[in-house]
C-alpha cells in the first residue's frame, strides 16, 4: 500500500496533484471529531504538493502570500521545493475549489469531485460491494432486502480494512454452534445462512439475543455462515459506528471421525 498524506493538520492543509493540476485520489478519511480529515496515495502520478498556513511573517523565495496565506510548493519526482514564482502559477491554474480549500475554507475534508465523490473512497466503495457479495452469496438470496443491505454497508464504509475478514479461506470453522459476537445498545445483530444454492436471513429472536452468551445452531444443511454486527465500534467523538464481520464454515469430518 502506498504512503499517505493527512490533508489538514492543525492550522496546516496540503494537497496532491498530478501533472493536470488535478487533485490526486482520496485513499481514506477521518470524517468525525476534531480530526477530521482526508488522506491521499503518493502514487507514481502525483507530481507536485501545496501546502497552505496562516502568513508568519517569515518568507522567502520558496514561498508565497496572498490574502494572508502562505503558500509552499513541492516537486515529487526532483524531491524540491517550488519556487514562489512556480507556486503562483500553480495557484492559477488548480481549481478555485482546491484554493479555496488550500486557504481554510469550509470542511478539513476534501471538497466531492476532488479525488473523491465527498462521501466514500473507491476503496471503501469496493469493499462495500465484496460485503454485499458475501451476504448474498453467489446464487439466490432469500428474506435480504436492499434495506439490510443499505444498513450493513453504510457502516461498512466506515470500517477500518485491518477489522474486517472477507476471505473464506480464513473463515472460523464450527461444529455445532457459532457464537456471535455482542453489539452495543446501538447495535443491530444479522446472520446470513448459506450453502451452494441460497443465502438466507436468519430471523432471531431478541429474548435469545439478549443472553450474555449467545448462541445458534445452524440446520445441517447450511455449511456457511457470516454474522454481522453493526454500530460495533465505540466513539467518544460520534455516534457507534462500523461493522464486525465473522465468516463460519462447517468443519468437514473425515470419515474416520
Amino acid at each position: 500500500m502506498s504512503e499517505s498524506v493527512q490533508n489538514h493538520i492543525g492550522n496546516k492543509r496540503k494537497v496532491l496533484f498530478d501533472i493536470r493540476n488535478a487533485v490526486g485520489i482520496v485513499s481514506s478519511a477521518k470524517r468525525y471529531g476534531p480530526e477530521a480529515t482526508t488522506f491521499q496515495s503518493l502514487e507514481r502520478n502525483i507530481v507536485f504538493s501545496l501546502t497552505a498556513e496562516k502568513y508568519d511573517k517569515v518568507i522567502n523565495q520558496n514561498s508565497f502570500v496572498e490574502n494572508g496565506i502562505k503558500f509552499t510548493g513541492h516537486w515529487q519526482r526532483s524531491d524540491r521545493q517550488m519556487t514562489s514564482s512556480e507556486i503562483k502559477w500553480k495557484l492559477m491554474h488548480i481549481a478555485p475549489e482546491i484554493k479555496a480549500y488550500l486557504m481554510g475554507e469550509g470542511s478539513p475534508l476534501l471538497p466531492a469531485g476532488f479525488g473523491w465523490d465527498g462521501k466514500h473512497t473507491n476503496i471503501e466503495l469496493a469493499r462495500a460491494n465484496r460485503i454485499k457479495q458475501l451476504i448474498i452469496g453467489e446464487t439466490r438470496f432469500e428474506n435480504i432486502t436492499s434495506e439490510i443491505i443499505d444498513i450493513i454497508t453504510e457502516d461498512a464504509f466506515v470500517t477500518p480494512s485491518k477489522e474486517l475478514n472477507l476471505d473464506w479461506d480464513k473463515a472460523i470453522e464450527f461444529d455445532d454452534k457459532i457464537y456471535p459476537l455482542a453489539g452495543n445498545e446501538n447495535s443491530q445483530l444479522f446472520i446470513f445462512l448459506q450453502n451452494d444454492d441460497v443465502s438466507t436471513r436468519l430471523d432471531i429472536d431478541e429474548a435469545e439475543k439478549a443472553k450474555d452468551i449467545f448462541s445458534i445452531q445452524p440446520d445441517a444443511k447450511y455449511n456457511r455462515v457470516v454474522v454481522i454486527v453493526t454500530k460495533y465500534i465505540t466513539s467518544p467523538n460520534y455516534p457507534n459506528y462500523g461493522i464486525s464481520l465473522e465468516l463460519y464454515k462447517r468443519r468437514v469430518k473425515n470419515d474416520s471421525q
